[in-house]
């Protein structure tokens, strides 16, 4: 079982929870059980979806496709992504991504 730290590997693999509101992120697995992958699976949320993220209290708000999903941070924490927006994930490089994505809003 590989136990890298996912926010230190060169491909900048993280968790969903661990993405900033506004983010566009490609899901490429899961570290959840089973029965919870067949859910996420179900939901449409599979290796190779695109999601548009918004952090909403202890949830994030996914936009699957044409349907918004919303699902606990616990159950995001087991979704790892990699960021298709100029984003990044908060834990490696602080705010300064959701600082541009809100200078965007402000054009």
């Amino acid at each position: 079982m590989d136990t890298t730290d996912p926010l230190t590997k060169a491909d900048k693999t993280c968790t969903l929870s661990e993405m900033p509101n506004g983010a566009r992120v490609k899901v490429t697995g899961f570290s959840c059980d089973k029965a919870l992958r067949s859910r996420l699976c179900a939901l449409g949320i599979t290796p190779g979806t695109e999601l548009d993220l918004k952090h909403i209290c202890n949830a994030l708000s996914v936009k699957v496709k044409e349907c918004n999903l919303v699902i606990d941070d616990n159950v995001a924490s087991e979704i790892l992504c990699t960021p298709l927006s100029e984003c990044c994930c908060k834990k490696k490089r602080g705010f300064g991504c959701l600082k541009k994505l809100l200078s965007k809003t402000d054009e």
